[in-house]
């Protein structure tokens, strides 16, 4: 049986908290990639990224446009 020295072991410990991470920000690189546009769209627009409101005068959907006081 193999014994292992305790420095041996907290630098096997560290490795496998260092792939823990790796794996983890994979896991959300590939999450965001696979997601689409649509989920990122969201996440801009909960940020303050991106203003709904105007993605129409953008694409030229509007014929008028009209400024009211309140």
């Amino acid at each position: 049986m193999i014994n292992l020295t305790e420095l041996e072991e907290k630098i096997l410990f560290k490795c496998d908290r260092h792939k823990k991470k790796v794996y983890f920000l994979l896991f959300i690189a590939f999450s965001i990639i696979f997601s689409g546009c649509s989920t990122l769209d969201k996440l801009k627009v909960s940020f303050r990224m991106k203003n709904n409101d105007f993605e129409y005068i953008k694409e030229n959907k509007i014929n008028k446009i009209i400024i009211q006081n309140t």
